[in-house]
């Protein structure tokens, strides 16, 4: 009896009161204690040429080169704020044991472009150290002979390494500009038709057109669909439904409503008919055969998990912040029945667009930024997704086409693209700040 009291107390922690109550004691050295590599860095912050940072690792030196260092017009950036900056490796795999800083005094990168060199830094040494412990085939060692050859140095591009294949490019449109550039593309496999934002007669022409340029056009349910918007649905769609070659479902009441009426073909879930992991996956896939779209608040690590194999994923688009089944604009007298967009500014002077949905009478706030994960296309590529999705809203015909090209230079010629501050990452990369 006074042993097994002595193994509680010393090795699971707890103590045992008067009044029975059980006090539990983590024990730090053994439960929630996270291994870490430490590293020796070099960050070079040179006016004119690419902010670098290496290190040396069993022998190999890894370097990483981001953007170019501008001059500073207004607040340089000091030795100070970079290694402020480097140290954040927050709950990453590695911690920075020694940083060597040679930085020029009126250099400057925004911080953000600072913070994201370090990710990507810790990302390239991450697969690097994977890399030494994977089965070589004979053309990947005949490289890594090369490589030794030239001074040992492996500068790690991830963009340098083949993967299975390209993935299918699908796009969603809310304009007829944008479908007009899209249909155009010969890369474009199947496009989304937002049903609220054409009439029935130019889904129809576009059903048409579509289909004589080899296109797949899928019809986009409504996000609200209320009792009262059924019979209209029906007496408004069903020619439309029955010429599409399938439709995008953004509630399961509308896939069972499809069903109900034999309409539903080629269905495939939005992102926001939740499937966060294999289970939902797969109760999807075995209720009906339906594809499945990725849902938008899993990481990069919680979407590996699940799996993307046969599903699609949304690289690009404004994505909706909120829907409200109330009208902004009818609560203020001031409905027009036209589609009508207004901003909603917040108290950090962000506009977010807002777009009257009047047909069924429900308004859409999408966000300020919008999401792009084209510099990400490795990793994506890498889970074998069917396809991915570009989300057109308010673009106009120019920047749908700057949007188009960018997706076939990541995902079909698997090129490096550089984002801006203008968009966001949504929570692809979420962790380590």
């Amino acid at each position: 009896r006074e042993f097994n009291q002595y193994l509680k107390e010393k090795y699971i922690g707890f103590t045992l009161k008067k009044n029975l109550n059980i006090k539990v004691t983590f024990i730090k050295e053994q439960i929630g204690f996270t291994l870490k590599k430490n590293l020796n860095i070099k960050v070079t912050f040179i006016k004119e040429q690419p902010f670098t940072i290496s290190t040396m690792v069993n022998g190999t030196e890894i370097i990483y080169e981001g953007n170019p260092v501008s001059k500073a017009l207004n607040k340089p950036i000091d030795k100070e704020t970079l290694l402020k900056q480097m140290k954040k490796t927050g709950n990453s795999d590695f911690d920075f044991t020694n940083i060597e800083i040679i930085c020029d005094e009126d250099g400057f990168l925004p911080i953000g472009a600072i913070n994201q060199a370090r990710r990507d830094f810790l990302e390239k040494v991450r697969q690097y150290l994977i890399s030494q412990y994977t089965r070589k085939s004979v053309e990947d060692s005949n490289i890594q002979s090369d490589k030794n050859n030239a001074n040992n140095k492996y500068i790690v591009d991830l963009c340098n390494k083949n993967t299975t294949k390209s993935v299918n490019i699908n796009v969603l449109v809310s304009t007829k500009e944008q479908f007009k550039v899209s249909m155009n593309k010969d890369f474009v496999k199947r496009i989304y038709v937002e049903s609220s934002d054409f009439s029935e007669n130019k889904i129809l022409e576009i059903i048409e057109e579509g289909h004589k340029a080899d296109k797949e056009i899928y019809i986009a349910m409504p996000y609200v669909y209320r009792m009262a918007d059924k019979n209209n649905f029906h007496r408004n769609y069903v020619k439309i439904i029955e010429k599409a070659d399938g439709s995008l479902i953004r509630s399961f009441e509308e896939y069972l409503d499809l069903r109900k009426i034999n309409m539903a073909k080629n269905c495939i879930f939005d992102y926001n008919v939740y499937t966060y992991n294999r289970i939902a996956k797969d109760f999807y896939l075995n209720f009906g055969g339906v594809q499945t779209t990725v849902p938008l608040e899993l990481n990069y690590k919680e979407i590996e998990f699940r799996g993307l194999a046969g599903d699609e994923m949304i690289v690009y688009g404004y994505m909706p912040a909120m829907i409200s089944a109330g009208c902004g604009l009818k609560t203020c007298n001031s409905c027009k029945s036209d589609n009508s967009t207004y901003e909603v500014v917040d108290k950090h002077r962000n506009r977010f667009v807002t777009k009257c949905v009047c047909r069924y009478c429900y308004n859409v706030m999408y966000n300020c930024k919008p999401l792009s994960l084209f510099k990400f296309s490795k990793e994506i590529i890498s889970m074998t997704p069917d396809s991915v999705r570009l989300s057109f809203t308010t673009e106009s015909g120019n920047i749908t086409e700057q949007i188009l090209n960018k997706a076939q230079q990541a995902f079909i010629y698997e090129k490096n693209i550089q984002e801006d501050d203008q968009s966001t990452r949504g929570h692809f990369k979420r962790g380590v700040l």
